[in-house]
This record gives structure tokens, sequence and C-alpha cells, in this order.
């Protein structure tokens, strides 16, 4: 029982680990996007709701190649 115990322990401990990693991924992240809008770099895609996966896909696509 007591091996089983240990682990649930350690895989717990491992979620937990890639949780706190995936959330400061994204606080990273997050910095970025506010400081490209500061800039005024934000990307201009317009509504979400008015454009299909593939244009957005291209856009970003180009967004991205033009910062490099």
């Amino acid at each position: 029982m007591g091996g089983s115990l240990e682990r649930v322990s350690a895989n717990v401990t491992a979620i937990l680990s890639s949780l706190r990693l995936y959330h400061s991924v994204a606080k990273v992240n997050e910095a970025i996007s506010r400081i490209q809008a500061s800039l005024g770099q934000e990307p201009d895609i317009g509504a979400l709701d008015d454009i299909t996966l593939d244009d957005l896909k291209q856009k970003l696509h180009v967004l991205l190649q033009d910062q490099v």
C-alpha cells in the first residue's frame, strides 16, 4: 500500500510541476503580448467570427515572417 501511495504522490508532484511550467509560459506570453500592444505591434486580424481558420493561419504566418 505504501508503494502505491508514493507513486500517486510522485505523479501528483509531476503534474503540479508541469502545471507550474505551463502557467509560467502563459505569463511570459501574456507579458510579450502586452509589450507588443504597447509598441503598436499587435496583429490586425479583425473579428475572429468573420475569418476562417485557414485565413487566420495564413495571416499569422505572414505576420510572424515579417517579425523575423
